[in-house]
């Protein structure tokens, strides 16, 4: 399924800039 923004926004403070890039890639998005 897809990530939503809400969810992007959790992660985004949850995670710095580096991981939050490798997790969008990871992530396929």
């Amino acid at each position: 399924r897809g990530i939503t923004e809400a969810e992007l926004g959790i992660v985004r403070q949850k995670f710095s800039t580096d991981q939050y890039d490798w997790l969008r890639k990871k992530l396929g998005d």
